[in-house]
């Protein structure tokens, strides 16, 4: 693995889905950050690392027959208020399997056993999270029926793929 230390503490950089393929889970950084700066971290197969999620990090390929496969927890603390709201345009354009599923899932009644899960777990009890829920889902609804509606817009986008902002970090 290799990281490149400090890069968790400021603003959020710019990403891109690895290869400008959205139907893929990874993502990979086109933001303006130092890459000399990048640390390797050596790892034995088996083995584990603990960083922040935030921390730009990366494994290179795998040259094994073997899958690799990566086993991630996460830890987080109650979000804070924010002054402004903010966009990730890369998260915008995924539209994985995996998400196409889980939203097949929720329409044919697994949002009633998803609600049950969180009345079950106590979200009741904790109207500020209860809220953060709300509108959280109310956001997904809105996102998710502006991309309907927009799946054929390709504005913001160059000839090659690459987004705007991405190909102005790329390029210059």
């Amino acid at each position: 693995m290799q990281f490149v230390p400090g890069t968790n503490r400021g603003d959020v950089l710019i990403h891109r889905s690895a290869n400008n393929d959205p139907n893929t889970h990874a993502l990979e950084c086109c933001g303006n950050f130092d890459r000399t700066k990048a640390v390797a971290c050596p790892l034995r197969s088996g083995g584990c690392t603990v960083h922040d999620g935030r921390t730009l990090h990366y494994a290179g390929p795998n040259r094994t027959d073997i899958p690799r496969w990566a086993y991630i927890v996460a830890f987080d603390l109650p979000p804070k208020r924010r002054a402004g709201t903010r966009q990730f345009g890369w998260n915008d354009e995924k539209h994985s399997a995996d998400m196409a599923r889980r939203r097949v899932w929720l329409v044919r009644g697994g949002l009633f056993v998803h609600a049950w899960r969180m009345l079950r777990n106590g979200v009741l009890n904790n109207p500020s999270r209860m809220k953060y829920l709300m509108r959280r889902a109310w956001q997904t609804l809105v996102k998710s029926r502006v991309a309907r509606t927009a799946q054929s817009d390709i504005a913001g986008q160059d000839q090659g793929g690459l987004p705007v902002k991405c190909q102005e970090v790329v390029s210059g």
